[in-house]
């Protein structure tokens, strides 16, 4: 729970908006994730996310005062986020995630695409990959380009000619525009070829 500031526009709001609780008291507004039926592992990860409302607070407020921000964030109202405020704070406070990633294309050569499907409560802004062989060396990085935003598809193309794939692994980043990272590491010699998952910063 976090209290809100008498300049917020929120001030003095009671009842839900999105996934938020607007409660208002003799001692001003507060602020808290909405209860769900979620098992315990996802009542831990709201609980998180509550010890971080302050901050997702905080974050709104700066974002909402640079005009290109807040113009960006006025692209994510819905009928449960009914401003950009509101987009911004639930942005702050979940990451992106990783849905899929598709190396079965790729056998060490240039030019060869690695598709990385990824989603995120408002968008994802950038897809980094970092490609390692059997030593942990370096071969390629670089940032995959968006293919599909409806359906959350990246591409990345590799560059280099001739990596031995044996041993070595893909390191996929997806970032939000509030700077939670999803990291997944996958094994290059793996002929499954598609792999789900991620791990959040």
């Amino acid at each position: 729970m976090a209290r809100i500031d008498k300049s917020s526009p929120f001030y003095g709001t009671s009842g839900r908006v999105g996934n938020l609780i607007f409660r208002t008291g003799a001692y001003g507004t507060t602020v808290s994730l909405a209860p769900d039926n979620s098992k315990k592992n996802k009542n831990k990860r709201r609980t998180n996310r509550n010890s971080r409302m302050p901050q997702a607070i905080e974050y709104a407020r700066r974002r909402i005062r640079d005009p290109e921000m807040h113009e960006l964030y006025r692209g994510g109202v819905d009928e449960t986020k009914n401003s950009a405020y509101i987009v911004a704070v639930t942005d702050y406070l979940n990451a992106p995630k990783i849905i899929r990633i598709n190396t079965g294309w790729y056998s060490g050569n240039a030019n060869q695409p690695i598709t990385i499907y990824a989603t995120d409560d408002f968008r994802v802004k950038k897809v980094m990959v970092v490609i390692r062989n059997a030593h942990g060396e370096v071969i390629e990085s670089g940032e995959a380009k968006m293919r599909s935003k409806r359906y959350g598809r990246w591409i990345y193309l590799t560059t280099v000619v001739k990596t031995p794939t044996a041993g070595g692994t893909l390191l996929v980043t997806v970032e939000d525009h509030a700077e939670n990272m999803t990291s997944q590491t996958v094994a290059l010699d793996d002929n499954s070829s598609e792999q789900e998952g991620g791990s959040q910063d």
